[in-house]
């Protein structure tokens, strides 16, 4: 298909004479990592600047405008410091999530005093956001974005990452279990 391919080899020794064996590396070749195409189309967004004429832009703006809830059952919350040249494609990634029509849910960037382009691609692309009028740390923008959020159920995500679609429904379908407080999930480096 359309996967990237990526190649590796790895060399891991292995038992020392300690253990009777001689000493030998073992070399492991590994199948290629493919990058998913559901990645790959976010990945793309990372060669664009906020004023780009984009049809891409224009679909993730479209996205992301059903994650607008005055109400929301759901909110998603993004501290960002000078994340200019990753948060397109994390919020490309998020305009693309499956979840559910009768979620309500509120998106909400909490930018740490950013001096890079990070308030100008929440500008173009209407996402909501308070900006802190100085860098603090992101524990700090968490927190901020706890306390202005209005989701009962809070997904917390984070600007420099890239979420497959079926990320939020994960979460929210455990969360809506009552005897479910706390959902941590996994993550993958490429």
């Amino acid at each position: 298909g359309n996967d990237s391919e990526v190649k590796q080899d790895r060399i891991i020794p292995q038992f020392g004479r300690s253990q009777g064996y001689r000493n030998f590396a073992l070399v492991m070749a590994f199948p290629p990592l493919t990058i998913p195409s559901w990645l790959q189309q976010h990945l793309l967004l990372s060669e664009l600047t906020p004023d780009s004429p984009s049809t891409e832009l224009d679909s993730v703006r479209l996205g992301l405008s059903r994650f607008s809830s005055d109400a929301p059952a759901v909110s998603i919350v993004i501290p960002a410091f000078n994340e200019g040249k990753n948060i397109p494609a994390m919020l490309s990634s998020l305009s693309k999530l499956t979840l559910p029509d009768h979620y309500r849910v509120e998106l909400l960037v909490v930018d740490d005093a950013s001096t890079d382009e990070t308030p100008d691609w929440l500008k173009v692309l209407n996402v909501p956001f308070v900006r802190l009028d100085k860098n603090s740390s992101v524990r700090e923008a968490r927190k901020k974005g706890l306390k202005v959020c209005k989701g009962e159920i809070i997904l917390q995500a984070d600007a420099d990452s890239v979420y497959p679609p079926d990320w939020g429904h994960q979460y929210v379908t455990c969360l809506n279990n009552p005897e479910i407080a706390m959902v941590y999930g996994g993550h993958s480096f490429l």
